[in-house]
């Protein structure tokens, strides 16, 4: 009987002991579980599935710096990690290893790391100031002030294990799990779940704005229109939002932010934002407004604004309009993401083609799309992003200066450097420029009439821009000034550019008003003299110049030419000329040059004519002055003759175009000639030296007229027109 109820005692003994040993395994499990270790207190949690595929700082995730400098410790002893987890804001971490945990396996482990370990207890021990404890596979560390959840929730535990990392960021009310692949093209993979937006839609930005946007912009982001409303509630009361079509460009360009946007079919833009703030809100221009927010960044100061430019299929916003009208330019000139293929490469190379946005700095490449309620963000594993890339596709400099002048150009006069010039627009607009900026405008009230001439009006050496239009002459001085005595104002209009002579220590200014009356001005604005020509339609520059004593002056048209005895007020010879005549002062004796029937004719002073040489289809081009010397420049089908002041040719280019607009020749201060020619149908700009060498492979554009000047000893300055900006290049000399 005793012995029954002895074997009931134990039994019922070892009922107990299985029960407190199940729950003490069932506790131990119940303490190495993440769910019991890591909830909101820690902010986010990183898990590594595939410690060879992914680190901590390619997934730019931080944790504290204890945590940071034992794990960085012990990281290359890893190798067989099933999952590693990492808190944000707290130093634990917890490692599940392939095979079980046991005291030796811990102390071998930490010892290859240089670290000591004391055991406290059976599978507890203490490491520098961290506290361990191990179970089977798994390994925690943590430090004493760890909080732990109050209450567990395992519904981060539902990441994909197959992926190489995954993030698990604790929120106040829900929890979100991105899963990372790395690939081994360099990329990294966030799925984010959970992502609500009105629309699933991505956009191949590259093919919609590549067109558009300059090749050597920085911090490109592009936003699609539905993706942006999602992250950014109020962008759906912004006029950016009523007039995109597809998304925006945000990006900076020359030290300013700048926007660039598609827009619907049929909006206006800048006649929707003149409703919004109404004629009396809005600045003089209409293209700048003011208190009015774009984007959540943009403009940084609603009291400074905005400025807004149409572009064909594109908006154009940005902080400054000179800004604005460099991004235009850029595009009308090609120098953009999609012309310069490798710069354009070098953005969207190796990220999804469609996105609902993407981001490009030097630190950082990454796209997002979204997708069936799921966020996918794509990033590029990188130091620094542009030295991942070829560096023959790296913009070094700017190799391209445009300057916004503002309705059709007429002239421009440029000066030593980059950025320094005058230029005159066909509505009569004198604009200067010092390096790039332009510091002053002067409107000469009509249309303009000729070119720009700087001369010494009080031979003092200090120039001054002669410019003509309908109604006055204008003598400006560099600070945009007008001379005392000026303008003129002229009875009737003017019909040709203005001349200046000086004679007997005094300046004068000639002319031909629109009644075919050459008329005579003064240095002080006075009318000294007229002469009735008999002429039609003059539009040539009148020649001035002394011949045996006498002071000359020659008009001509179509037909005739005509000289005036100045001095004495009367008309001196009357000839026939040939229609298209190029006059040549040489000496005390002026020229004019012909071509008829492909002879290469000179006309003397007296009207005397003489044949110099034959040209087939040949025409004149110009008649050039550098270097205190006169160059006559001929066509002929593709060759360019180039003759000196007598007729005879001392120089040839054969070309691979036949229609030329303009050439231009320049001596630089170490006597080497340089020649610029201007294609008429291509509009593209060919330099050459006088050896006939073409010296940039790819041709310039350009149409009108060219220029050549230096920055400095190895640079040329090459500028023209596109458009309504004067463009110059810049252009390194062997």
């Amino acid at each position: 009987m005793i012995g029954r109820y002895f074997l009931l005692f134990l039994g019922v003994v070892s009922l107990v002991w299985i029960g407190y040993v199940g729950s003490d395994l069932i506790d131990k499990k119940h303490q190495f579980s993440p769910s019991h270790i890591f909830g909101k207190e820690d902010g986010r949690v990183l898990i590594i599935n595939r410690l060879n595929e992914c680190s901590i700082s390619d997934l730019s995730f931080t944790i504290q710096p204890e945590s940071n400098k034992l794990f960085s410790s012990i990281l290359p002893y890893l190798n067989n990690s099933k999952i590693i987890i990492l808190s944000e804001l707290q130093n634990q971490m917890l490692f599940q290893r392939t095979d079980d945990w046991d005291k030796e396996k811990i102390i071998s482990f930490f010892k290859k790391a240089n670290l000591s370990v004391d055991f406290n207890s059976r599978h507890g021990f203490v490491v520098g100031e961290f506290e361990g404890k191990f179970n089977f596979s798994v390994l925690y560390l943590g430090m004493k002030n760890v909080k732990k959840p109050l209450k567990e929730n395992e519904e981060w535990l539902k990441y994909d294990d197959k992926s190489s990392a995954s993030i698990v960021l604790f929120k106040p009310k829900s929890i979100s799990i991105t899963d990372i692949y790395v690939k081994s093209t360099n990329q990294i993979q966030y799925v984010s779940k959970k992502f609500y937006s009105k629309q699933d839609k991505q956009i191949d930005d590259e093919e919609l704005f590549s067109v558009a946007l300059p090749s050597d912009l920085i911090n490109y982001h592009f936003f699609e229109k539905n993706y942006y409303s999602s992250i950014y509630k109020k962008f759906n009361q912004s006029p950016l939002f009523e007039w995109i079509d597809n998304g925006f460009v945000q990006f900076e360009y020359k030290g300013h932010m700048v926007i660039v946007s598609d827009y619907k079919s049929g909006q206006d833009p800048i006649l929707l934002l003149n409703d919004k703030v109404g004629e009396s809100s809005s600045s003089e221009l209409n293209d700048h407004f003011k208190n009015i927010q774009l984007t959540k960044k943009f403009p940084e100061s609603l009291s400074l604004g905005f400025y807004i430019k149409m572009m064909d299929d594109f908006v154009v916003v940005s902080t400054s309009q000179s800004v604005c009208e460099q991004v235009i330019a850029d595009y009308k000139l090609g120098n953009t993401m999609a012309m310069k293929k490798g710069q354009g490469e070098s953005f969207f190379k190796e990220l999804p083609k469609k996105v609902s946005e993407r981001y490009i700095s030097d630190v950082k490449i990454f796209s997002n799309s979204n997708y069936r309620n799921r966020l996918l963000k794509t990033e590029l594993i990188v130091r620094n992003a542009r030295q991942t890339l070829p560096t023959e596709k790296i913009v070094e400099k700017e190799k391209t200066i445009s300057l916004f002048v503002g309705g059709e150009i007429q002239d421009f006069m440029t000066f030593k450097g980059k950025g320094n010039l005058v230029s005159l627009s066909k509505d009569g607009q004198l604009s200067m420029y010092q390096d790039g900026k332009k510091i002053w405008v002067k409107e000469l009230g009509s249309k303009a009439i000729g070119t720009i001439q700087s001369i010494d009006f009080n031979s003092n050496g200090e120039k001054v821009f002669l410019c003509t239009s309908k109604n006055q002459i204008h003598l400006i001085n560099k600070a945009g000034n007008e001379l005392s005595g000026f303008p003129i104002n002229v009875d009737g209009q003017v019909s040709n550019e203005a001349t200046f002579y000086r004679w007997n220590n005094s300046s004068n200014i000639a002319f031909i008003t629109d009644k075919s009356e050459m008329i005579v001005f003064d240095s002080k604005g006075k009318k000294i003299s007229s002469f009735k020509t008999g002429l039609t339609n003059v539009n040539a520059k009148i020649d001035v110049w002394v011949s045996n004593n006498i002071l000359l002056a020659c008009t001509k048209d179509s037909k005739q030419s005509v000289l005036f005895d100045l001095n004495k007020k009367r008309e001196h010879r009357r000839f026939q000329i040939e229609e298209k005549s190029f006059s040549l002062k040489k000496g005390n004796e002026l020229f004019l040059y012909t071509i008829k029937n492909n002879q290469l004719i000179s006309i003397d002073q007296k009207g005397n004519r003489k044949n110099i040489s034959t040209f087939n289809s040949g025409n004149i081009i110009s008649v050039l002055s550098y270097a205190d010397n006169s160059t006559i420049v001929i066509r002929s089908k593709n060759d360019l003759h180039f003759l000196n002041e007598s007729g005879i040719e001392f120089k040839s280019l054969h070309l691979s175009f036949s229609e030329i607009d303009d050439v231009f020749i320049f001596k630089s201060s170490s006597d080497v000639t340089y020649i610029s020619v201007l294609d008429g149908v291509a509009n593209n700009i060919y330099v050459y030296n006088l050896n006939g060498e073409l010296i940039n492979k790819t041709p310039f554009d350009g149409k009108i007229k060219s220029n050549l000047n230096l920055s400095s000893s190895n640079e040329l300055v090459i500028t023209s027109i596109v458009d309504d900006y004067v463009v110059q290049y810049l252009l390194s000399l062997p």
